[in-house]
């Protein structure tokens, strides 16, 4: 969209669960990548460039339903 606003489009809609997606985008790791990617004090530009170099994992879909699970039960009882 811009450089304070993204927006993405996974053109294989059956690679990622998005309750994954959730947890995925909350995580410190990948944050942390996110993070390096920007630039500003107050306002936060993002490179679109640099946004290219940050790896997304996408482990089997069973895999992501497990994490999904585990997470959610976890959030429950917090």
């Amino acid at each position: 969209l811009n450089s304070f606003c993204f927006g993405f489009r996974f053109f294989q809609s059956n690679l990622f669960n998005p309750e994954f997606l959730k947890y995925l985008f909350r995580s410190g790791s990948l944050r942390k990548q996110i993070n390096k990617t920007a630039s500003g004090v107050t306002r936060f530009n993002v490179s679109k460039k640099k946004m290219g170099s940050v790896l997304i994992p996408i482990p089997p879909l069973e895999v992501q339903q497990e994490v999904v699970r585990i997470l959610d039960n976890f959030t429950e009882l917090t």
